[in-house]
């Protein structure tokens, strides 16, 4: 009697034990089942990557007002008579070919520090100048250089005076468009004195407005 209830408590107890280990091992499936649905079903994470940045990058660029002329002297060849006329328009000489070197719009002005003849007195015709097309980009039209103010453009001229005139209006920086003329005409006084005569002109540049 005893050796068959012994028995019996053995084979419970193994049931039991079997019972346990299915149910503990349901639980870890049904466990695992449960989290992966769960994880499916999340929507993505965001904000883990930031969004891009802008960066912002200041420069102040100064203005350059510079010129250049060539040739630098107007050489009048061979000797002129009293009484002659004779200019640059025919590119012979050659004139003053004014150059805006710089990065702004430029006016620039003209003006002799003496009188060139003898015979002659300041501001006459006897010294002459006009703005005129390059060959290569010209920039003069009707009676401004490039425009703006009036200024003296083939085929006008005006006389040289020791006050600072327009002689270039609006000059571009721009290749294409940096470049004119100026023009001289000398005309030789009937009652000049023979020998060489020497007039120097001043340019000067400012800028545009």
């Amino acid at each position: 009697m005893v050796n068959k209830t012994s028995k019996e408590k053995n084979v419970n107890n193994q049931v039991s034990n079997n019972f346990l280990i299915v149910l503990i091992l349901a639980t870890i499936i049904f466990s695992t089942i449960g989290t992966w649905i769960s994880l499916s079903k999340l929507s993505p994470l965001t904000g883990l990557v930031p969004a891009p940045g802008i960066g912002l990058v200041n420069v102040t660029v100064n203005a350059s007002l510079a010129f250049s002329i060539t040739p630098q002297s107007v050489n009048f060849t061979p000797a002129m008579n009293p009484g002659d006329i004779d200019g640059t328009t025919d590119l012979t000489p050659l004139p003053f070919n004014v150059t805006n070197d710089g990065t702004v719009v430029i006016n620039v002005t003209v003006k002799e520090a003496a009188s060139m003849f003898t015979g002659c007195s300041q501001n006459t015709s006897c010294l002459q100048y006009a703005c005129g097309n390059t060959t290569i980009n010209g920039n003069c039209s009707g009676n401004h250089c490039t425009t703006g103010k009036n200024v003296p453009c083939l085929p006008n001229l005006w006389n040289v005076s020791t006050t600072a005139q327009q002689a270039i209006s609006f000059l571009d920086f721009a290749s294409a468009n940096d470049t004119v003329y100026v023009h001289i005409n000398v005309t030789v006084p009937l009652n000049e004195p023979s020998g060489a005569k020497t007039a120097t002109l001043t340019f000067q540049a400012s800028q545009a407005s």
